[in-house]
């Protein structure tokens, strides 16, 4: 049996996340699969809410990680804490700041950000591209 040539009846796929600096969160439309690296700037327990920041920039992303709060522990959300987070924006009443819903997060350790910025910017040139 061929396969059909229809698109209706191929699978849904989820897109694959779009690798950004944190500071172009806030101008992506509600559900896009956004990934980034985010310093942690405070954390609220009773709403499972991380704003994460990339200093110099006063931009702060809140993060729900209430998904996610059965794989980490406490001692894994310090101040001062480079994170990467994969994750869906998710709608904002107009003046709220961005929020994500993360599905993933996973300390970044020792990363040499300047490193890091030069290869997302590489890879946000090389998607315009395509």
């Amino acid at each position: 049996m061929e396969p059909s040539s229809s698109s209706s009846s191929l699978p849904y796929k989820q897109p694959g996340s779009k690798l950004l600096p944190l500071i172009q969160i806030p101008s992506c439309p509600p559900n896009t699969r956004v990934r980034f690296l985010g310093c942690i700037a405070s954390y609220d327990i009773t709403t499972a809410q991380l704003g994460l920041s990339h200093p110099p920039s006063s931009i702060l992303i809140k993060t729900d990680v209430s998904l996610l709060t059965n794989s980490f522990s406490m001692g894994d959300l310090r101040d001062g804490e480079w994170v990467n987070v994969i994750g869906d924006t998710q709608e904002r009443e107009e003046g709220e700041e961005a929020l994500v819903r993360a599905i993933t997060l996973w300390s970044a350790g020792g990363i040499n950000l300047g490193k890091y910025e030069k290869g997302v910017k590489g890879r946000m040139e090389a998607d315009a591209l395509s």
